[in-house]
């Protein structure tokens, strides 16, 4: 399976990537769950420009080295998976679940730790979450992000495989919970148990700090309930509650520039 993963890599991931995002942006426009504060037009321009930066002056240099260093480590042996003797189904759940674990971690330490939090709020500044938001990330947190993914990749010694399996999984579920969309209460019930759905994840936005600071889960809503951050609901209706960061509602900031250099804008730390 690793082989049949790593030979298909390019395929697995345009077809996850470009075909999440098509579905998505298509179910919204047909059946939007909440009426857009801003512009659509503009915003998806902002958001899609942000994520060429990061795809274009970081993306090829960080892939190279990650997949270098991945190599490098494989051939070594090094890694914990490559220290026990577990079958490949084993060693592909685990490195699954172990990666999504280290990006809850990350989420918190964006939330938490204040230098963190400053790039994060260009993804919390959004004043709709749709699955453009899914997108849009400062190019500081696609580098840490990245960065940490490896570390945790090498001293794992997580195969190529797995690499690959969990980005085909994390992705559509990533552009799934920002969509403006909603699903029968009782799908979003089963759903939230495994992955967050769109409306677990919507809280994640809400504007009042004690949601914003919930329901971190990327890939799989467990970090969540194991480490008491779930919140079920939002204190105000789901179609009405005021989406984004209130020191940064004003439109002059949802531009490509100022999204750049929002990180370094006012202050950091939260209350």
């Amino acid at each position: 399976m690793d082989a049949f993963l790593a030979a298909h890599r390019h395929l697995i991931e345009i077809a996850t990537f470009y075909g999440a995002i098509a579905v998505m942006a298509l179910w919204e426009s047909l059946v939007p769950f909440r009426p857009s504060v801003a512009p659509r037009l503009g915003r998806w321009f902002d958001n899609l420009l942000l994520t060429c930066c990061n795809a274009f002056l970081i993306g090829p240099l960080l892939l190279l080295l990650g997949w270098a260093v991945l190599i490098d480590r494989l051939a070594d042996g090094f890694g914990l998976f490559h220290r026990l003797a577990l079958p490949y189904a084993a060693v592909l759940i685990l490195s699954i679940l172990a990666l999504d674990l280290v990006g809850y971690g990350m989420h918190l330490a964006n939330h938490f730790f204040p230098p963190f939090w400053r790039y994060h709020r260009v993804h919390h500044a959004d004043r709709d979450v749709d699955v453009s938001t899914g997108l849009r990330f400062h190019p500081f947190e696609a580098a840490t992000t990245a960065l940490t993914q490896g570390a945790a990749i090498a001293l794992l010694g997580v195969p190529p495989g797995a690499v690959i399996a969990f980005g085909a999984l994390a992705t559509p579920v990533l552009m799934l919970q920002h969509g403006n969309v909603t699903l029968p209460p009782s799908l979003d019930r089963l759903l939230r148990l495994v992955i967050p759905t769109p409306d677990y994840h919507r809280i994640h936005h809400s504007a009042w700090q004690p949601e914003t600071d919930s329901n971190f889960g990327a890939t799989f809503s467990v970090w969540d309930y194991l480490f008491r951050t779930y919140r079920q609901a939002p204190r105000q209706d789901a179609r009405t509650m005021t989406i984004g960061l209130a020191e940064f509602n004003d439109a002059r900031y949802q531009n490509i520039l100022r999204l750049l250099w929002l990180p370094f804008i006012g202050k950091a730390p939260r209350t």
